[in-house]
């Protein structure tokens, strides 16, 4: 999972395909259908797809650039022809299905419906405190960094950041 999140930084992706990507692979490793010594492989392929999916497309990776990152991340070198081969493999291994919907989705969306901005008014008409605002803040990316916690993923580190929309 760190390399997910390494590739999602280094190519400034959205936190809900990085939360798209740490799914497919959480799904695809609880197939057992992927050794153990192709979970990089299968990392680097989940995040793809899940760009590809979720992202616009300036900001879909390209796939040379996917694997020239990986490879200064630790992972042996790549081929094109691996990942592509391995992208059939976790699509087939998900049956197609690239609906997920992670934890991330849910708390945009309770962003996006307005929870807690500086510019929302109590029904009192006052603004909620700057202190509310923080704490909604701190405990939404306390949430994202949990949601992670219970992936079949079990050699993945704690999260060392979490981004949750600006307020």
């Amino acid at each position: 999972m760190k390399l997910i999140v390494d590739l999602s930084s280094h190519f400034k992706l959205s936190l809900g395909t990085e939360h798209i990507a740490v799914a497919y692979l959480d799904l695809a490793l609880g197939k057992n259908e992927f050794p153990a010594e192709k979970y990089a492989v299968v990392a680097v392929t989940c995040l793809w797809v899940a760009a590809k999916f979720y992202e616009i497309d300036p900001n879909i990776p390209f796939l040379g650039d996917l694997q020239k990152a990986a490879t200064t991340r630790g992972c042996r070198r790549l081929s094109e022809c691996t990942i592509i081969d391995c992208e059939q493999r976790l699509l087939k291994a998900l049956d197609w299905n690239l609906n997920v919907t992670p934890a991330a989705a849910f708390v945009n969306l309770l962003f996006f419906q307005g929870v807690v901005f500086s510019s929302d008014r109590l029904s009192s008409g006052q603004a909620p405190s700057p202190t509310l605002a923080e704490e909604v803040h701190r405990k939404a990316a306390d949430f994202l960094a949990r949601s992670l916690e219970g992936t079949n993923t079990s050699h993945h580190p704690g999260r060392n950041r979490v981004r949750v929309p600006a307020i």
